[in-house]
């Protein structure tokens, strides 16, 4: 069993497809992050103004 070489041009192309890829995969996990931690940081923003709310009503 004989491993074949492959041409420069060929190592090439699949690496920029492969990098391609995972740039986008990336991106999208990111922007997928941010979107979750700007969803909690509003919750939590709720929650804190409806305690300091309560508070403010509670005597």
């Amino acid at each position: 069993m004989t491993i074949k070489s492959v041409p420069p041009e060929d190592k090439e192309r699949s690496l920029s497809e492969f990098r391609q890829t995972i740039s986008a995969d990336v991106e999208a996990g990111i922007d997928g992050h941010e979107r979750k931690m700007t969803r909690m940081g509003f919750v939590f923003l709720a929650i804190f103004f409806g305690v300091v709310g309560l508070m403010a009503v509670l005597p």
